[in-house]
């Protein structure tokens, strides 16, 4: 008995610390600055700049209406995390994920605002508009 009370105790503990540990995202539309908005892959995409305090957000939005989140926080000017979300149309949660799914989807489902995401260094794109590739325009 004492045994299975253990293994409970530490299951607990396991998922607690999960738990503790899943990014979640700010509710940048509400509390964050708008910076611009762009429309890349003729007109397809919909890619959008936020910034909060500790935050910058981009939010790319798939033809297909699933949002890409990429979030950078920050400390002091100096990037602490980069996080990637990934919400599925008709979903009510995004989810996080790796760079490399969050990338995967990127590249296939939006192929200018992407080569204009990794040639810019993610964020800077906001700052750089005039590095977009021709398709890509501010709105």
């Amino acid at each position: 008995m004492k045994r299975i009370l253990v293994i409970l105790v530490a299951l607990l503990a396991i998922s607690s610390l999960a738990f503790a540990q899943t990014p979640t995202l700010p509710d940048y539309r509400k509390d964050g600055k708008l910076n611009g908005t762009w429309t890349c892959d003729a007109g397809k995409t919909v890619v959008r700049g936020y910034s909060g305090s500790p935050w910058n957000i981009l939010e790319i939005r798939l033809a297909q209406g699933d949002i890409l989140v990429y979030m950078d926080t920050e400390d002091d000017n100096q990037v602490l995390n980069l996080l990637y979300f990934i919400k599925d149309n008709g979903s009510s949660e995004a989810k996080a994920v790796r760079s490399t799914e969050f990338d995967k989807v990127f590249a296939k489902r939006a192929p200018m605002a992407f080569i204009w995401f990794t040639n810019n260094d993610g964020w800077s794109i906001m700052e750089d508009a005039e590095d977009a590739p021709n398709d890509c325009r501010k709105k």
